[in-house]
């Protein structure tokens, strides 16, 4: 073989090395880019999935609130609550501790009634409506009624 034709060969070597090398990133590249997408795309079906569950839920407990809101409970309607509430810790929905101290980051404040010995101030006097947890986070929060000094009493 002469000089001149291992020199070309060699040449051609190392570009095919180089296509070789390129098209490897090229494809390490490529199924990075997948596996980003694939993540994200998980990531927005994961959200689209609580979105879906959240409105569903949200219905929900409305049959609780109005099961709560019932002078009298039969052993069915509570059975029937009880199931429901069930249900929703199985999706890591979990109803709130009833509260003795006003939190704005957990409750709203419906309303107010004058501080007594029973209920000092910015305790809770009666909850109107059940918060909920989903997860760590607040889901619902609790509607409430809020115990404050009258004007009167400030003065």
């Amino acid at each position: 073989m002469s000089e001149e034709m291992i020199s070309k060969t060699y040449e051609e070597v190392i570009q095919l090395k180089d296509l070789f090398l390129r098209r490897l990133m090229d494809d390490k590249v490529k199924v990075a880019s997948i596996a980003q997408l694939k993540e994200q795309n998980e990531l927005l079906q994961q959200r689209l999935d609580e979105k879906n569950l959240s409105a569903f839920v949200k219905e929900l407990l409305l049959i609780c609130d109005r099961i709560d809101n019932q002078e009298t409970v039969d052993d069915m309607t509570a059975s029937v609550e009880e199931e429901i509430l069930e249900l929703l810790a199985r999706r890591e929905i979990y109803q709130m501790e009833r509260p003795e101290i006003f939190d704005p980051r957990y409750h709203n404040a419906v309303g107010t009634a004058d501080v007594t010995d029973e209920h000092p101030e910015k305790s809770v006097v009666k909850v109107v409506r059940n918060g909920y947890f989903l997860r760590d986070q607040v889901f619902r929060p609790a509607d409430v009624i809020v115990a404050v000094r009258s004007v009167n009493e400030k003065n």
